[in-house]
């Protein structure tokens, strides 16, 4: 099994530098080089809104991203004003721009674009990375993450062609052939429930291991292990924000930490396959994440509570941040693949 983990993060490593190389063909390119003076230009002439004196007081921030709980969130970042000076407002962190492995590619470019001195950059080849024991301690007061609910998490990941499941398999309980990263039939099958341990805990993980071998097993995990991940989320970061509820996300974020709300920060760069509306979801069945369910239940207190102290509201956000970003293009459904 080892083995076979070892394999699959060579075939990462890989896409990653790929992603790298188009990356820096992008920042090198002649368009590239046009659209940040024009974006300089327009800067000089539209009003902005400033970093608050919260960003000020809380930089250099760092992104904590946990798998298939978005990445597109990563543009609300680097759109923030002051952050990543370097990357215009016009440009997206998108395949279009960045490439297939855009976020990867995005991340190795982004000490040359970002203020080091306001935001912390993520490894490129490791983005997902891990805050356990002292990992943490040079980010404590300065991290922001999204969260999303571990069961449709799971289901997320159980959908993604990149499992290389065939077909479409979002209902618990079917079975399908599993191939391996040769494309080669696996002699087993798996189900959601069988699945489901590999990607059981993540968050739990992130913030309590220091082993990145450990990160896709949701092993050897205690409930002890949850509530210092509870602990962690409640004193060392200062934005947790909630996937199933991206718009009123963004919208918190950028009331905290300033800046124009833009078509951008609604964009799914990173859209799924086979996904469910945001009504139904995905049919989880008896999936479940005995560690990660009371984080994400923490998270939401979390979330609330910056609502209610920085007088976030939906109407408030429509008015100020939605219309004037017009988001028409935005797809919870899609987001949530």
């Amino acid at each position: 099994m080892e083995f076979y983990i070892q394999i699959v993060s060579f075939a990462v490593l890989c896409q990653h530098v790929l992603a790298v190389l188009q990356a820096d063909h992008l920042c090198n390119s002649p368009e590239f080089a046009q659209e940040s003076s024009n974006s300089l230009l327009q800067a000089n002439v539209q009003k902005r809104v400033a970093p608050t004196q919260l960003l000020k007081d809380v930089a250099p921030l760092k992104f904590m991203h946990t798998p298939k709980s978005g990445t597109s969130f990563s543009n609300v970042i680097a759109h923030t004003p002051g952050l990543c000076p370097g990357l215009p407002d016009t440009v997206a962190l998108d395949e279009k721009n960045f490439g297939e492995e855009y976020d990867a590619g995005f991340w190795m470019i982004c000490p040359e674009l970002c203020d080091s001195q306001l935001f912390t950059c993520n490894p490129p080849l490791w983005k997902h990375e891990l805050f356990g024991g002292e990992l943490i301690n040079p980010y404590r007061g300065h991290l922001v993450t999204m969260v999303r609910n571990p069961r449709q998490r799971i289901a997320s990941a159980y959908n993604d062609p990149g499992f290389d499941f065939e077909g479409d398999v979002s209902e618990p309980g079917t079975r399908y052939r599993l191939h391996d990263i040769f494309g080669n039939p696996m002699k087993h099958e798996q189900t959601i429930e069988e699945f489901t341990p590999w990607w059981s805990g993540l968050v739990t993980t992130q913030l309590t291991r220091t082993d990145w071998m450990a990160y896709t097993h949701g092993i050897n995990l205690t409930k002890q292990d949850s509530q210092e991940a509870i602990r962690r989320l409640q004193q060392d970061f200062v934005f947790v924000g909630i996937l199933e509820q991206w718009e009123l996300s963004m919208c918190l974020f950028r009331t905290m930490f300033g800046g124009n709300c833009v078509s951008s920060d609604f964009m799914d760069t990173r859209p799924g396959q086979n996904g469910r509306s945001g009504e139904k979801l995905y049919d989880t069945g008896n999936v479940s994440d005995e560690f990660d369910d009371v984080v994400y239940q923490a998270a939401l207190e979390i979330f609330k509570g910056n609502l209610l102290k920085y007088n976030v509201t939906e109407k408030g956000c429509a008015r100020n941040c939605y219309e004037p970003a017009e988001r028409s293009s935005f797809s919870l459904d899609k987001l949530l693949r």
